[in-house]
């Protein structure tokens, strides 16, 4: 992917994903920290090998966060 974005595009997908993500915890009531499950998202899911720009890696943790959190709100 060769997807330059802006930095408040980057910081808006981030915030609507870890938004996605603490609502998602908290319907569960999951003892999981917040910070230590999007950093398993991050490190283990999503770029395990750490290779991924910034930029590309937010793009897939909100589409992630998307595509896995948002279905389970109805």
């Amino acid at each position: 992917m060769n997807n330059p974005i802006s930095n408040n595009s980057y910081r808006l997908l981030k915030n609507s994903a870890d938004q996605l993500l603490k609502n998602h915890l908290q319907r569960f009531h999951s003892n999981e920290d917040f910070h230590c499950f999007r950093r398993y998202v991050m490190n283990e899911i999503l770029d395990p090998y750490n290779v991924k720009l910034p930029g590309d890696l937010v793009i897939e943790y909100y589409n992630y966060c998307v595509e896995n959190f948002k279905a389970l709100k109805s």
